[in-house]
């Protein structure tokens, strides 16, 4: 499902949408410790998938980085459910929470920002 509507953004779509991603304890265990209300879902939205897009899918090797593809989003799941490391890495301009969620996949690291909705918590 997120790959296909990464490839209805890349396509050049305009639809708006909102999936919810399905959490393991794992993630909710890593998350929850860091805020006093916890975790219930997680989502991604077609802004989220606009910005990786206009931001992530070209000229990623100069900053030693791959470019990202609408099949990649099949990753997210994983990279959040199984991550590897979580830190809190400060907060963004409204003060919520901002975390670094990484993960090595066939030999390479996948790197998620997760902050909570805007105006949702702290």
């Amino acid at each position: 499902m997120l790959t296909s509507a990464a490839k209805s953004v890349w396509a050049g779509s305009s639809s708006r949408f909102t999936l919810e991603l399905s959490i393991s304890e794992n993630m909710l265990e890593g998350f929850n410790k860091h805020f006093l209300e916890g975790i219930e879902r997680v989502f991604i939205t077609d802004s989220t998938v606009r910005h990786i897009m206009k931001s992530h899918s070209k000229d990623e090797e100069v900053r030693g980085q791959l470019n990202l593809e609408p099949e990649d989003f099949a990753l997210i799941p994983v990279v959040l459910n199984e991550y590897d490391s979580i830190e809190m890495t400060g907060f963004d301009k409204l003060g919520n929470k901002r975390f670094l969620v990484q993960k090595l996949v066939e030999g390479e690291v996948f790197v998620a920002t997760i902050q909570r909705g805007k105006r949702r918590w702290k």
